[in-house]
């Protein structure tokens, strides 16, 4: 389980992990972007400068990246089973 020292440490953990996914499913910025409703500028503040992010938007992040909350908060990777 993962320790964070503040919120910003925390958060910029979160944009990582968000990232990494993002990548490894091959989805580019503007298509995560747009599925999730927001400016491509938006998702690179959340990914690269731990910009915060409201709970529905995580919500959605989630799904479409097919993770669970516990992998994107604390990097756990146990995936949703099928």
């Amino acid at each position: 389980m993962g320790t964070h020292k503040n919120i910003n440490d925390f958060l910029a953990e979160l944009g990582s992990r968000i990232k990494e996914r993002r990548l490894a499913l091959n989805i580019s910025e503007s298509e995560l972007a747009s599925k999730v409703c927001i400016s491509v500028n938006y998702l690179n503040k959340i990914e690269n400068e731990g910009k915060d992010i409201p709970a529905h938007m995580l919500f959605e992040i989630k799904k479409i990246l097919g993770v669970t909350f516990e992998y994107l908060l604390e990097g756990e990777v146990t995936l949703p089973e099928e």
